[in-house]
Formats: C-alpha cells, sequence, structure tokens
C-alpha cells in the first residue's frame, strides 16, 4: 500500500531511480487516489498493477448520525451556521492559514450582516500558533473546542457545519476528515495539497479547491459560500453522493486483472492509523480476521512511504 503524491516533498533524481528499481520487487500495489497511483506509474509501475480505493470511512453510519442530530437541533437551524476545521493542530494542516483568512472574511462583511463562527477541533503543538493568529484579529467568532474523541459529538459538529474546510500545505495523503464531513452532508472547502481532493471534491458542485498559500482565495470562498445559502443544501446532498460511490466503485469490485489477489475486499489493511481499519472494515462489513491474507495469495503486504 502506497500514500505517497509525487508533490509531498522534493524528489532527487537518484532516490527516485533506486525506488523504479525497488518497486519492481512487488506483486500489485493498493494507492487511495489518482495522485498516489500517478506517482507509482512516474516510477514504471504498469497501472494495471495499481488497485485504488482505501481512504473510506463509514459513510451510512456518519449520515444516520448527522440527520439525527439536525431533527434533534431543528430549533437552532435559524442561527447562522459556521466553518469547521477538523484535525491535528501540526504544522503542516495550516491552521493559522484558515484563521488569517477568516479573519480577512470577516472584515470583507459589509456592515450589519452577521458573520459565520470559525469552529476549530483538534490539539498538537500548532495550538499557541493558532490562538496567537485569532488575537491577531481580535479572536471574534473563532472557538477552539480542543480535541474531540467522542465520535457522535464529532458527528453533531459536521452535522451543523455551512462548511468544512481542510487547508493542508504539504504531505496531505488523503484527509479522512473531508470523508467524514461528506458523509454528514457539509459543503468542503479543500486544499489542493491534499491527496483527497481530486477524487472528492468537484468544484461548484460540493465544495471548491484551493491554494494553500493564498489566503485571499479562501476568503473569496467563505465569502461566496455566506453570499449563496440556497446552494449550502445541495452541495451537501452531492457531498454525501459522492462519498458514496467512493467505497462502492473503488472497495467492493474485484479486479479483472490476472493480479486480483491485490484487490479488495481480499487485501487486508495495515495501517498505522487504527481508525483506518475499522473504518475499511465496518464499510465491508466484516471484521478484520475475515480479511486476512494468506502469505501464498501476495507475497508482500506493505503501507509505505517511497
Amino acid at each position: 500500500m502506497v500514500e505517497n503524491q509525487a508533490k509531498d516533498r522534493g524528489r532527487h533524481w537518484l532516490t527516485e531511480a533506486i525506488k523504479h528499481a525497488y518497486l519492481k520487487a512487488f506483486d500489485g500495489f493498493v494507492v487511495g487516489g489518482s495522485t498516489h497511483r500517478s506517482y507509482l506509474t512516474s516510477l514504471g509501475v504498469r497501472p494495471e498493477f495499481i488497485r485504488q480505493g482505501y481512504d473510506c470511512v463509514d459513510n451510512d453510519g456518519i449520515a444516520r448520525l448527522a440527520a439525527a442530530f439536525r431533527e434533534i437541533d431543528g430549533e437552532r437551524q435559524s442561527r447562522p451556521p459556521y466553518f469547521l476545521c477538523i484535525c491535528r493542530l501540526l504544522p503542516r494542516k495550516n491552521v493559522p492559514f484558515v484563521v488569517r483568512a477568516y479573519i480577512a472574511y470577516r472584515r470583507s462583511l459589509p456592515p450589519g450582516i452577521e458573520p459565520w463562527q470559525l469552529v476549530i477541533g483538534g490539539d498538537g503543538p500548532e495550538r499557541k500558533a493558532v490562538q496567537d493568529a485569532a488575537m491577531q484579529g481580535g479572536s471574534s467568532g473563532i472557538q477552539l473546542i480542543g480535541q474531540v474523541d467522542d465520535f457522535e459529538v464529532l458527528a453533531r459538529y459536521y452535522a451543523a457545519c455551512g462548511a468544512f474546510i481542510l487547508a493542508s500545505s504539504g504531505n496531505e495523503p488523503w484527509g479522512l476528515v473531508v470523508n467524514e464531513a461528506m458523509a454528514a452532508g457539509a459543503p468542503v472547502l479543500v486544499s489542493k495539497a491534499c491527496g483527497c481532493a481530486p477524487e472528492l471534491v468537484r468544484e461548484g458542485t460540493n465544495g471548491f479547491t484551493f491554494d494553500p498559500t493564498d489566503e485571499s482565495q479562501l476568503t473569496r470562498l467563505m465569502l461566496w459560500l455566506h453570499e449563496h445559502p440556497d446552494r449550502a443544501s445541495s452541495m451537501g446532498t452531492a457531498s454525501q453522493e459522492i462519498g458514496q460511490r467512493f467505497p462502492r466503485q473503488f472497495l467492493r469490485p474485484r479486479c479483472a486483472t490476472s493480479r486480483s489477489r491485490v484487490c479488495a475486499p481480499d487485501l487486508v489493511v495495515f495501517s498505522p492509523r487504527a481508525r483506518l481499519d475499522r473504518r475499511v472494515t465496518s464499510q465491508l462489513g466484516c471484521d478484520k480476521a475475515d480479511l486476512a491474507l494468506s502469505a501464498s495469495q501476495l507475497r508482500r503486504t506493505t503501507l509505505t512511504r517511497i
């Protein structure tokens, strides 16, 4: 399993040449999306030996939770929605960038117009940088809710937000929080550095992508969403439809190639992120033991950074 993109970092020709030779030792590859596939093909891997799709979540379960919370909180729907950003507070997640773009959004609104709030969930070494960025703008409308470990609480935030934002500036192989927000029916604003962007974001249909170095672009997208509340519902519905197609399209079918032994659902997913294992097995409707693959079926199975 490979989750690298060519744009993750600078590449040296000698290192890439070594990878080109090394990858010939593998029978097949499973990747998250098209950017990962493209990187492998650039290293000489034949497309028919690549299967796409393991970054998924329990779409149906999240959708049910979101619908239930919208019904429970129906009397609150007259309140303005909010922008939601959920991630670990790490430098590559680029959260101070989101704060600065949000401050510019608030300042761009005409007098008397009530702005959406910005809700930031998560914790990490960048927390102080995020707080400092908020204070520079007066911190109006910005809520830092900390780490959210209860997924039902998180689903409630997804259900009520006006748009979800992931602004990673680099080395973001996918971004499962985008899948989660879409499953809950939220429009999404996603950095072009995120591996999920080409697969999950349809420009103007369920959200938009943006340059993670251009604050003004994200500010304009925030303003657009604020000024087009009539589009929020249809964009949220589109998010759910796109997210639902993703695991069905890539995970459930077997491959037609001679190397079908590398194709889901025959493949056990080994991942350093335990929640990925849980969500993949949940999506397939089986436990991890049912997905076990014998050594005779697949010579090497690995999740690797190349």
